[in-house]
């Protein structure tokens, strides 16, 4: 630890057998690590995974959302593309599945906030695509 610490990495940078001493060496006190009974490794997510995770799954996010904005009469739809490109942001991320609910915040904030303005301009669908992902706006700026 420290500035002229050494960097190694333990068992070689395998981490599926993690043993205590392990967690020691990365910086954390013997007390706390005493108080784990086991020990997991995870693997990362691919990105497959992670829109299996946001399409697939029992009460997955896109479903969620949607059903938000149905709440306010307005249809929610994405295209493919907008889809892979959450996915390959969250992988940049490394922030695994809990990232894909912060990248669809991000991009359907704007619109969240003016659905009742969607509902009285006669904006009924919201579809996210590319361009929404990147640089996320509601529907009514886009018009101006």
């Amino acid at each position: 630890m420290g500035f002229g610490a050494q960097l190694s990495t333990p068992n070689d940078g395998n981490l599926t057998t993690v043993t205590p001493d392990d967690l020691v060496s990365y910086g954390l006190i013997p007390e706390f690590v005493g108080r784990f009974a086991n020990y997991v490794s995870l693997h990362s997510l691919s990105k497959s995974q992670l829109i299996s995770i946001l399409t697939e799954v029992q009460h997955n996010f896109v479903d969620q959302y949607k059903w938000l904005f149905d709440r306010d009469g307005v249809e929610l739809a994405f295209d493919a593309d907008s889809l892979d490109l959450i996915a390959d942001r969250t992988l940049k991320t490394k922030t695994g599945a809990r990232g894909l609910h912060s990248e669809l915040e991000r991009v359907l904030l704007p619109h969240m906030f003016d659905l009742l303005r969607y509902k009285k301009a006669n904006i009924l669908n919201v579809t996210i695509n590319k361009t929404q992902v990147n640089t996320p706006m509601t529907l009514l700026q886009e018009n101006l």
